[in-house]
């Protein structure tokens, strides 16, 4: 009776250790130096995209573009041109343009002042009969 004692003991402590460690505390990943993609699980958009550029006589150069695994009624783009200005990103400009089909890609040219640091954030939004997605991009900064 005592090895039967043991054994479920033994059992029940190897069972255990998975399960604490999956209540760990979630890792410092700046502090370990980890890199880590986090892809989201989207059913009907499949990739989105955006960049800025900015020419030396400060004409900002800008792009969003997203594609869906398949046709869907309406791909909403929200472009918002922002300027890193007292503290806080600002929109100083922005454009909504809405398409069919299963991609779209949008453009734009807009001159900025000398001085801050640039960003482009897009929102994508997609629909097809009562189910949406919707997801938010961010670009690398500029300065100019």
């Amino acid at each position: 009776m005592k090895r039967f004692v043991v054994l479920v003991l033994i059992i029940i402590f190897a069972c255990g250790m998975p399960i604490q460690a999956s209540f760990s505390a979630p890792m410092n990943l700046e502090e370990n130096n980890l890199l880590v993609d986090i892809v989201p699980l989207w059913t009907m958009i499949n990739k989105v995209t955006n960049g800025l550029d900015i020419s030396t006589n400060g004409n900002v150069s800008m792009f969003s573009r997203i594609s869906t695994y398949s046709e869907v009624d309406n791909i909403r783009i929200s472009a918002h041109l922002q300027r890193y200005e007292g503290g806080s990103w600002i929109t100083i400009k922005h454009w909504t343009q809405d398409y069919t089909g299963s991609s779209a890609l949008w453009t734009k040219n807009w001159y900025v002042n000398k001085g801050y640091n640039y960003r482009l954030m897009t929102y994508f939004h997609v629909s097809k009969g009562t189910s949406e997605e919707s997801t938010i991009l961010i670009s690398g900064t500029k300065y100019y």
